[in-house]
């Protein structure tokens, strides 16, 4: 069988560490990387703080589009640098291509707490996250094969971010910030790898949002081509 082997290249190839029994799920060549394992010398919840920091960092009124902002056709490398490249949520349809050997970060449902926003304290704005966490259903969805991300929650902070003079919190909430603000994160985010082929993934999260008794579904789908460059001097 060919998908044990291809696994067992993948998890050698990144230097994962963690957990032995753990292992990659996904469907074929896709391989979403368990929660328990280090990717790159950092744990789940260090990459979790990588995204809070990389999306913070981006400008709304940038070049192109923030991340979170952007649909439809979208350049998936804006902003990126390094081995993981980050994906955003916003319940909006994106298309991209991305090289392959690039681990993608993909974000699925957050609770995100900024005293400076939410005029509140890190022990309560964290007692209201488990509240919300408790009451939404977290779906990751690649080519129709679906996963369970509860495994994947993590509690992360506080810690300090830096931010874009015109950052994603202040378009939102309408918040007027400084350099740098503090926050906190609960919740659910993967490292996905991707070998080369066309896929969808989807991020889902359900729940009662208006408190009108009915569930409602908001979703962040990808259409993702990875590509692989050709050496035009061979």
């Amino acid at each position: 069988m060919r998908t044990p082997l291809v696994i067992g290249i993948v998890v050698l190839a990144l230097g994962l560490t963690g957990t032995a029994s753990s292992s990659p799920q996904g469907g074929p060549g896709a391989f979403v990387l368990p929660p328990t394992v280090k990717y790159r010398g950092k744990s789940l919840a260090e990459w979790q703080r990588a995204y809070f920091r990389w999306t913070s960092s981006i400008p709304t009124d940038g070049p192109q589009s923030h991340p979170f902002l952007a649909e439809g056709e979208v350049d998936c490398s804006y902003a990126q640098r390094g081995r993981v490249w980050f994906l955003d949520a916003g319940g909006v349809e994106r298309r991209c291509s991305v090289p392959f050997g690039k681990t993608l970060y993909v974000p699925i449902n957050f609770w995100f707490c900024a005293p400076e926003i939410d005029g509140i304290d890190f022990p309560e704005c964290a007692a209201e996250g488990d509240g919300f966490l408790a009451g939404t259903e977290s779906r990751l969805t690649l080519d129709g094969h679906t996963i369970d991300v509860e495994p994947w929650r993590t509690e992360v902070g506080p810690f300090v971010t830096r931010l874009a003079e015109a950052n994603i919190e202040e378009f939102f909430f309408g918040v007027e910030l400084g350099a740098t603000t503090e926050i906190a994160s609960d919740g659910m985010g993967v490292l996905l790898v991707l070998l080369p082929g066309r896929y969808t993934v989807t991020a889902s999260v359900s729940s009662d949002f208006d408190g009108d008794g009915t569930r409602e579904v908001s979703a962040t789908s990808y259409v993702i081509d990875v590509t692989v460059r050709r050496d035009r001097h061979r």
